[in-house]
């Protein structure tokens, strides 16, 4: 027993001494139980080097921090181990390397791991404590950069610029992300130009990104792009930027971006040469209408480019309509199969949103469905009734030019839509005859259940009827007449007002009675008093958060032994 005890003792007190050598101890205690370091062969203790020290994907949680501390560790065991590991630049690649380490540190292991590339994608919080010194011994090793992505402040850059580290030629930088932190904010201060950017000469680069700085992408070293992403419109005039667009005919990705400023500024670009990139799958500009359209007209993009247009300050004016005669024609090219295509319409205070949109992906089909947005904005202390039926009234009708349309249509709605409006809205409606599926979001959406509709040629003769309602002997006697599915998001019924509920249930009687009912309506994260059994005497299939309700499955009574009335109520209802 004693013995025993001795015998724990022993390799507690071992343990304990293990643990308080330092890291290069421990290694070369480790190592010296297995292979003697004077004999281990070359390939062996490189293999032994790499696998204790590098990265790879088991590499999380503790096991960085442990691996990072190896490398250093490794380096000290002996005069043969330092020799090898000083040699072996992939495990200097490894945990290593981290941006955060002093840039004394940090110097010491970008030497150590040349002349591999690597990438540097450097945290903003990174640069918090030594900004000049960590950055430049990065840039220091440009030509061995693979990706840099750099986040920093107006004063760093103009450090940047002095060291004329970014003008070393960069064989190996494939992406090029900058963005000047504090660019946005000083609008007084003028932000310095890198000139000679790469020294003309990145031949691998193809995707480059930047924000808030003067960029001249005149070079031909940008002729391999396939994405450019630029936020420096306010800072790049826009016929310069086409220009250089010219030499651009691998691009497959574009985005520009203004910053919103002054609203009455107006550029007119003038027409040039056409811009042909046939490899564009994704176009978005963010800038006034005038900028807008003059890009849109000058480019030559194939019709399964999706586009996303943000327009500021929207008025109605010629350049919102050669924006709307440009989408309908990459819009007349437009189709998808059944039951895939949405329509979606966002109407907000002071923005306006048409969206068209389908599967990405669809190998069964040789029909051109892209992405197509087209989002207005406008000022707060504009008439937001006029600006929005304007606005609706022009870019409304382009969206009806698909050659397949959607068979899908789904309504945001933050507000009420004034009457006017609803007239249009209903006039858009009734040719929008392939409908199958309907969205409503929200109680304002919802209201469009009940329209003020044109019944006849005269002007003077309005009725105001369900959306649902009856029209001319020799039109379609309801609106939507393929509809099938009606799927209601956000909506309140109320208890102590029932006229929401009343509306649903007299439009739905309409449709059945007029031989076009609905088969399914859906109630998604809805409230109030929901009757789901009201709703099934109309409908086929009556569901609840997408849940499946049949009548048939349920009983009159609970199994409390209580009468169910199939009645969903609010919190605020249950007193």
């Amino acid at each position: 027993m004693e013995g025993h005890l001795h015998k724990l003792s022993s390799i507690d007190l071992e343990q304990h001494y293990y643990k308080a050598l330092p890291e290069s101890k421990r290694c070369q205690a480790r190592v010296s139980q297995t292979v003697p370091c004077k004999f281990s062969p070359d390939t062996l203790l490189d293999r032994v080097l790499y696998l204790s020290s590098a990265d790879d994907e088991f590499c999380i949680g503790e096991s960085v921090h442990e691996r990072a501390k190896m490398a250093r560790a490794t380096a000290q065991v002996c005069r043969r181990w330092r020799q090898r590991a000083l040699n072996t630049p992939s495990i200097w690649l490894g945990p290593v390397l981290s941006w955060y380490s002093h840039p004394a540190w940090l110097s010491i292991v970008l030497e150590r791991s040349n002349p591999l590339p690597f990438p540097a994608f450097i945290p903003y919080e990174a640069l918090e404590r030594y900004p000049a010194d960590t950055l430049l011994v990065i840039l220091k090793h440009l030509p061995r950069i693979q990706h840099l992505d750099m986040t920093v402040g107006f004063r760093l850059w103009q450090m940047v610029i002095e060291s004329k580290y970014l003008e070393q030629q960069a064989p190996c930088l494939q992406t090029f992300n900058l963005s000047i932190a504090d660019g946005s904010e000083r609008r007084k201060i003028s932000i310095p130009e890198q000139e000679n950017l790469f020294g003309g000469w990145a031949p691998l680069l193809r995707q480059f990104r930047v924000e808030h700085c003067p960029i001249n992408l005149a070079r031909k070293m940008y002729s391999g792009l396939q994405g450019l992403y630029l936020d420096v419109l306010h800072l790049i005039p826009p016929v310069q930027l086409l220009n250089a667009l010219q030499n651009m005919s691998h691009l497959e990705h574009l985005h520009l971006t203004r910053r919103p400023g002054n609203p009455r500024f107006i550029v007119d670009t003038p027409d040039l040469p056409p811009i042909h990139l046939a490899k564009l799958q994704d176009l978005q500009v963010s800038d006034s209408a005038s900028v807008s359209a003059g890009v849109l007209k000058n480019l030559r993009f194939p019709s399964s480019c999706s586009i996303r247009l943000r327009i500021y300050h929207a008025s109605d004016g010629r350049y919102l309509r050669e924006i709307g005669k440009q989408l309908r024609n990459s819009l007349s090219e437009w189709g998808c199969e059944p039951l895939t295509g949405r329509l979606i319409l966002t109407i907000g205070a002071t923005s306006l949103t048409f969206t068209v949109e389908a599967p990405d992906v669809d190998q069964a089909s040789d029909m051109v469905h892209p992405h197509v947005s087209l989002a207005f904005s406008w000022e707060s202390d504009t008439s937001s009734s006029t600006a929005l039926l304007s606005l609706f009234t022009l870019i409304a009708p382009v969206f009806q030019s698909c050659e397949a349309p959607p068979d899908t249509l789904v309504v945001y709605s933050d507000l009420r839509l004034p009457t006017q409006m609803r007239n249009q809205f209903s006039k858009w409606l009734r040719k929008m005859d392939t409908i199958q599926s309907l969205e409503l979001h929200t109680n304002a959406a919802f209201s469009l259940l009940k329209l003020r509709l044109e019944v006849s040629d005269d002007d003077t003769s309005l009725e105001t009827l369900s959306i649902y309602g009856s029209f001319d002997e020799d039109e379609e006697p309801v609106l939507l007449p393929f509809l099938t599915d009606l799927i209601l998001v956000d909506v309140n019924f109320p208890s102590e007002r029932r006229r929401y509920w009343k509306r649903l249930m007299s439009t739905l009687k309409l449709r059945q009675d007029t031989g076009y009912p609905l088969m399914l309506v859906d109630f998604v994260h809805c409230v109030g008093e929901i009757d789901l059994r009201d709703v099934g005497r109309y409908v086929a299939e009556v569901k609840k958060d997408g849940e499946d309700y049949d009548e048939l499955d349920d009983s009159d009574e609970d199994t409390s032994g209580c009468d169910s009335d199939y009645t969903i109520q609010a919190d605020s209802d249950i007193e």
